[in-house]
């Protein structure tokens, strides 16, 4: 059986179900369940766990899915109408033995705690075990406890020794705030290799997929509602092309286009802004949304999203000033900048609102959170700054030096930390859970870390430009 703890978050099997460990979890965390596809695992399940465990501590399950990876002796071929077995191409099921130390035998005290709790996130369309009246499968008698009232479920009757759980053929996503959204998509990278293909990989170790062959700078932002990697590149001839997923079509955005942003946070889709070659500056949310011009005679911008502050927008202009909005049909404002600037940098999550970064024409970094907040003196001699945040964390911020050191810091006021040397050129994401994800250039030799005091993984040694997003 499985077993989820919060401290550390981990999950055990006993040996009669080790399977669920390599051809599940495994395939998922590495990116190569796409080869294995009856072994998948609805996420929207993962993220469930994930949520029971911050409320109870732990969690202790006895079957999740089934296709691939079953208890032992069930199986999909033997029992193909089992809940752990449909809907195919969607199974979500999972059985749930103790939550926080406390037994579920579908008809008790803990379980119906439990699924009051799930009724609360839940899709609509969700079904459990067990039904009141203590008839459980094949009319033996469960008990007589009375199970709560639910909204989002249905029930059947089931074995009494577990809490049944799935989501049935729902589609929605569960229902519960950006904060909280567990996140199971590694930090994505992408890089463009000196021969001018670009390529992607999801997690670390991971295997490289091949993308494109014709683009000169490529960004990647991870939606934590819809678990994927969000794709934008930007072509020699000035098409801005975008894809959802490694193995999802390329959409084309709009031509003349010379630099652009990308961001997504939660489930809050993705907000994309654009410079084009006359200097016009577009924005809109959503891959499928309407361009909204927003001003003109700009040379940079970055954009910045979440389900609480929405979309913000930092802007730097030809003569040098920096503007800024919140909302793409709102007023800018300016953003009283010290000074004429060369470039800027914008991070949002739902607890610390929008982190804005910009560098000056003498290379000194400034940094504020909050729209009306004061800058703060980051640091002198800066070529490159790139921030990121989430609401755990809050906004870390990557700068390399004129002599080509990294270093980073999470929070403003906290202090520096030196990463590396010798780098060219850096970037930076966060999530809740993992923390922050640094990505550096080294001479061509593209290096990438989790958390800032671990060690460095050389994940390709043929790097242009790369990016990275959790």
């Amino acid at each position: 059986m499985g077993y989820f703890n919060s401290n550390p978050k981990r999950f055990i099997v006993e040996a009669a179900e080790a399977a669920i460990i390599p051809n599940e979890i495994q395939r998922i965390a590495d990116g190569s369940i796409g080869a294995y596809p009856d072994c998948n695992v609805d996420r929207r399940t993962l993220q469930m766990l994930v949520v029971i465990v911050r409320k109870y501590g732990s969690v202790q399950i006895s079957d999740l899915s089934r296709r691939c990876a079953n208890d032992g002796s069930a199986t999909c071929q033997s029992n193909p109408s089992s809940y752990h077995c449909v809907p195919a191409g969607n199974v979500n099921a999972v059985d749930i033995t103790y939550v926080g130390g406390a037994r579920t035998r579908g008809n008790d005290t803990a379980s119906s705690n439990l699924l009051s709790f799930l009724d609360s996130f839940l899709p609509s369309g969700s079904r459990a075990g067990q039904i009141s009246g203590g008839a459980g499968k094949g009319g033996v008698s469960c008990g007589n406890y009375a199970m709560p009232s639910l909204a989002n479920f249905s029930r059947f009757a089931d074995d009494c020794n577990h809490q049944h759980v799935d989501l049935g053929a729902s589609t929605g996503q569960l229902r519960v705030s950006g904060a909280e959204q567990p996140a199971y998509v590694e930090p994505s990278i992408v890089n463009v290799r000196s021969n001018g293909t670009v390529w992607a990989k999801t997690g670390l170790n991971t295997n490289w997929v091949q993308l494109r062959t014709d683009t000169d700078s490529i960004q990647v932002a991870t939606s934590l509602g819809s678990n994927q990697p969000l794709f934008g590149a930007l072509s020699s001839s000035g098409m801005l092309r975008t894809k959802a997923g490694l193995n999802g079509n390329w959409l084309d955005q709009s031509p003349g286009v010379q630099s652009f942003a990308m961001a997504s946070y939660s489930d809050s889709g993705v907000a994309i802004a654009a410079v084009m070659s006359d200097g016009t500056l577009k924005a809109k949310e959503g891959f499928q949304g309407n361009w909204v011009t927003l001003q003109q005679g700009v040379r940079e911008v970055a954009v910045a999203i979440d389900p609480t502050n929405g979309v913000n927008v930092i802007a730097l202009f030809n003569d040098g000033t920096v503007w800024q909005k919140t909302g793409l049909n709102s007023n800018w404002i300016t953003a009283f900048f010290p000074g004429t600037a060369k470039h800027v940098a914008v991070a949002s999550d739902p607890a610390t609102g929008p982190t804005f970064g910009v560098v000056d024409g003498n290379g000194t970094a400034f940094g504020k959170t909050g729209v009306n907040a004061n800058w703060i003196n980051l640091a002198p001699a800066t070529t490159q700054m790139a921030i990121a945040s989430d609401a755990t964390n809050g906004p870390t911020v990557v700068a390399v030096t004129t002599g080509g050191e990294l270093r980073a810091k999470t929070g403003l006021n906290a202090n520096w930390i030196s990463l590396d040397t010798g780098v060219t050129s850096a970037g930076v994401a966060s999530n809740p859970h993992a923390g922050p994800t640094v990505v550096a250039n080294k001479a061509g030799t593209l290096r990438a870390k989790t958390g800032l005091n671990s060690n460095w993984v050389d994940v390709d040694t043929t790097t242009l430009s790369a990016s990275t997003s959790n």
